[in-house]
């Protein structure tokens, strides 16, 4: 009989003891979670606005809360505005570009004030990212710091995207469904185009708005307009396998075809197919960037990273890097490579760019030096800045010019592809 008793005792206790810990004033600074602070502040961006929310703690006797705002330069908190108690969320208009803020909340009763809530920081800037994840079957809209999550879907396997400037919509080729689809800064697909085979890889020649698309184990290339009307096919020379990457010479209207497996890169016509070269005895060429103005393409490599001119001069510079991965400023007119040197087993990022007619390279500071995988460069003169990916701990990390970390954001898988959201 005393067993039945003792059980009993401790379901009633166990009872009373959730039932007074709901009955927690989220607001006391007794309270054991809370510690009497608000909740913490939810941040997003866009490029003219930070967007904040914080969750209704339903309690009676609130007057207003209080949001607080420090920037760079704030020694302390100040607060930027008051608000009603059944206010949850807010935007804070005009920000400047490039200062980190941090929020904070408090509530004010009659005569008592709690403490600030634990910050939450955002730095804004006139851009954001896309990140396509293909073993993690997601497609990632974070912003312009890399630390918050803007948009996110389950709906694809992301083989490659190209973000148009111009029209403000992001192009996004699909595995799974093999489809083409176009899609607004929220992340609705305006268009689907259907694809009778898997699509490799994408680009955009962003002066025209046409877009160029290879599928695997078809020695053709789908070429579409700007609203997605699909003009006449490209014959390719050659079958390019699911490795192969494509790229485009505006001025010239010359694609850049990266083929792996058959150690070789192809240029060709975009308006005349018969019009090509073959570039063989290239180690893994695994990604091609085009550098407009000089009308070059750059290819990462097995054994270096390899750049051909308008003249088809071919020329190999870090020679003897593992070149993981390359991107291009088109206004800087430089060249950004992710390196791995196998002999001393270190990751180093690269800038390569011309001065007095030669090409020259230095060392990019980053907060973490090993297993650097994807990079994507800041567009433009101004803000300056990285996006890398940390392999090892699978998170993108928002680099600053100085090398320091503004953000990072994960899980992702092994397979990424990123495009800036200009």
């Amino acid at each position: 009989m005393k067993r039945p008793t003792l059980l009993f005792s401790l379901v009633t206790l166990l009872i009373t003891t959730c039932s007074e810990r709901e009955r927690l004033n989220p607001l006391d600074p007794l309270n054991p979670v809370t510690k009497g602070k608000p909740p913490a502040v939810k941040l997003s961006s866009d490029e003219k606005s930070i967007f904040l929310s914080w969750s209704d703690i339903g309690l009676d006797g609130i007057q207003r809360f209080n949001l607080w705002r420090k920037d760079g330069s704030d020694i302390t908190d100040s607060v930027l505005i008051e608000v009603a108690p059944e206010v949850t969320e807010l935007v804070d208009t005009a920000p400047d570009y490039d200062v980190k803020l941090s929020y904070r909340l408090s509530a004010e009763t009659d005569g008592w004030e709690s403490p600030l809530s634990d910050p939450e920081s955002i730095t804004p800037g006139p851009f954001n990212y896309w990140i396509a994840d293909y073993w993690g079957t997601t497609l990632t809209r974070l912003s312009y710091d890399g630390g918050h999550l803007l948009f996110q879907s389950y709906d694809y396997f992301p083989v490659s995207l190209e973000y148009d400037p111009v029209s403000s919509h992001l192009w996004l080729a699909s595995h799974y469904p093999h489809r083409l689809e176009r899609l607004n800064d929220s992340g609705e697909a305006e268009l689907e185009i259907e694809l009778d085979a898997p699509p490799v890889d994408i680009t955009l020649n962003t002066d025209t708005g046409d877009i160029y698309l290879i599928l695997a184990g078809t020695p053709v290339l789908l070429h579409f307009d700007r609203d997605g009307v699909e003009a006449e096919p490209i014959t390719i020379p050659l079958v390019p396998s699911a490795g192969a990457q494509i790229a485009i010479i505006q001025q010239t209207e010359t694609l850049w075809i990266a083929l792996p497996d058959s150690s070789a890169v192809l240029r060709m016509g975009a308006t005349d197919s018969g019009d090509y070269g073959l570039f063989t005895d290239i180690q893994n060429p695994r990604q091609v960037s085009p550098l407009q103005a000089k009308r070059m393409i750059w290819i990462a490599t097995d054994s270096g990273l390899i750049s051909i001119d308008d003249d088809n001069t071919i020329v190999t510079h870090l020679s003897g890097y593992y070149i993981v991965d390359l991107d291009v400023n088109q206004a800087q007119e430089s060249v950004w490579a992710v390196a791995y040197d196998s002999d001393s087993r270190s990751w180093t990022v690269f800038k390569i760019y011309e001065s007095a007619g030669e090409w020259k390279s230095e060392t990019v500071a980053t907060p973490f030096s090993d297993y650097l995988s994807k990079i994507r460069v800041n567009p433009g003169l101004d803000h300056s800045g990285l996006m890398l990916y940390d392999e090892l701990n699978r998170e993108v990390v928002r680099v600053s010019p100085e090398g320091e970390e503004l953000g990072r954001y994960g899980s992702f898988t092994f397979r990424l592809n990123m495009a800036v959201e200009q």
